[in-house]
């Protein structure tokens, strides 16, 4: 199973720990350079093994963070969810975002849609299959700004 643009699959068996990462779940992750994401705070730890090693071993934990705001949360739920064979909720981008910005956005959809490179069936969007790589060429456009 082609289950995202960079990723194959017996089915049953697609990686956990992408596809959280993909449908914005809260995921942690362990080790240097590991990513983590929880209630909208995404982590990191510290790449240089070295500094790593020596933080954690004199009780310190090795990371920095980010909060993200809701249009930060939905950018990301675009661009990694239209990567996917799962797209992305719609209604989960309507609780993100302010009305205006998911109208508009909306509109943008809606003309891929028109142009045959999504579909929707439901409260869901997806990138047709056979357009999968021209979906970081869509993304650019699909992201949005509540500046």
């Amino acid at each position: 199973t082609h289950y995202d643009l960079v990723n194959l699959a017996k089915p049953g068996s697609e990686s956990r720990q992408n596809l959280a990462y993909s449908s914005g779940a809260d995921y942690l992750g362990i080790g240097p350079g590991a990513h983590s994401s929880f209630a909208g705070v995404r982590a990191w730890n510290c790449y240089a093994l070295q500094s790593y090693l020596d933080q954690v071993s004199s009780g310190e934990l090795p990371f920095e963070q980010e909060i993200l705001s809701g249009t930060d949360l939905a950018n990301e739920h675009l661009m990694l969810g239209l990567r996917t064979n799962r797209g992305v909720d719609l209604s989960h981008l309507a609780e993100l975002l302010p009305a205006s910005v998911y109208r508009e956005l909306n509109q943008r959809l809606s003309e891929a849609r028109r142009a045959y490179r999504l579909h929707q069936p439901d409260q869901r969007v997806f990138f047709e299959p056979d357009y999968w790589l021209e979906v970081d060429d869509w993304l650019s456009w699909f992201l949005v700004s509540t500046d």
